[in-house]
């Protein structure tokens, strides 16, 4: 049996969520391919695409669709190629949707310097509901990682939470060396990165980032602050690799400053998050609705709670505890074990073809 990963998302480094898929189609022996599209915005299609505010790629749709009749199972990762669903439906594949953002919300809130944005707004929620009937009646299965998304989809969705890859790394966060600080992730504004450097200023302590920057100006200033180690995103092999370098001197505490601008970053799972509490890696975060869960569960620290950081940096026990606590919440939450459960129920059709 035949399954195809159609994905927009980035393969060199390979997107952890499709790395994660490719294991477990291999486990349940099921042979998995990813297809994608790398061919430049042109034509007909791609204004199509732009007027729909990119919230579709309608010519990677297009050149992709020709690839699904080689497959058994497709599954579509994230919102701009939702319309490959149509094609998977009238082939008769099983098709699975999976997306991990409220996208919608996000595309438009990229347009909030176009001078239509008041309008473009407006149009939020006939978006929304064009994503949830094409995934309603095209395909047999919506997957997604926050509970904030399956209300979306008016509960006709799976919950499929993130599972880390660096949960089996064996990184060992040792909590009586000497804290610094870990950030990973895309770096913006919206993603708090100037918080991030503030902390980083206001305690004197060293930080680690891990992560591209579109941002010349947040790039110079990166670059610039001899407390901060900068480097672009890499793959999960060689990212387990410098945090065991990390780890061997240092106790590392994440941060996870996402800002709540718009619905979907103020309700989604935060996979950084998720990965320091695989391995062990307690978080200074904000009140945002996923990271408050974490915190009030023991994870981690608030920002705006300066006595709270400063014990965590400070205090070995302290450290101990939450760095345990991690763990713990990430075993009954997240495993690997509970992801390839919840998969195999959903392609159990194609295991068993």
């Amino acid at each position: 049996m035949k399954a195809g990963i159609f994905t927009p998302y980035s393969l060199d480094p390979i997107h952890p969520r499709t790395e994660m898929y490719l294991s477990f189609f291999k486990e349940a022996g099921i042979e998995a391919s990813i297809e994608n599209s790398n061919n430049k915005p042109a034509g007909f299609l791609s204004l199509l695409s732009k007027a729909f505010l990119n919230i579709f790629d309608f010519q990677a749709v297009h050149l992709l669709s020709l690839a699904v009749k080689k497959y058994d199972c497709i599954l579509i990762q994230d919102l701009r190629y939702l319309p490959l669903a149509v094609a998977g439906r009238r082939q008769g594949k099983l098709t699975v949707y999976e997306t991990l953002d409220n996208s919608v919300f996000i595309r438009v809130h990229n347009q909030k310097r176009n001078v239509f944005y008041p309008v473009i707004k407006l149009l939020t929620p006939i978006f929304c509901m064009a994503e949830r009937c094409v995934a309603r009646f095209f395909t047999d299965h919506v997957i997604v990682n926050s509970a904030a998304l399956v209300r979306h989809f008016r509960n006709r969705a799976h919950l499929v939470y993130y599972a880390s890859p660096f949960e089996s790394a064996g990184i060992v966060n040792n909590y009586g060396k000497k804290p610094v600080l870990l950030y990973l992730g895309a770096v913006s504004a919206d993603k708090g990165i100037h918080e991030v450097l503030s902390l980083t200023g206001a305690y004197g302590i060293r930080t680690f980032i891990f992560g591209d920057c579109q941002d010349r100006h947040i790039a110079a200033l990166l670059e610039g602050n001899q407390l901060i180690t900068w480097k672009k995103k890499m793959n999960s092999e060689m990212l387990k690799q410098e945090l065991r370098n990390i780890t061997e001197e240092f106790f590392l505490i994440g941060l996870s400053l996402i800002k709540p601008v718009h619905y979907s970053y103020a309700t989604q799972e935060a996979n950084k998050e998720i990965d320091y509490m695989s391995m062990g890696i307690p978080f200074i975060g904000n009140h945002r609705l996923t990271t408050k869960e974490k915190i009030v569960a023991g994870c981690g620290v608030f920002v705006d709670d300066p006595a709270a950081i400063s014990n965590l940096i400070n205090n070995p026990d302290d450290r101990k505890k939450k760095s345990s606590d991690c763990r713990d919440y990430y075993n009954r939450h997240y495993s690997v074990e509970q992801f390839k459960v919840k998969l195999k129920s959903i392609f159990s059709a194609v295991g068993n073809g």
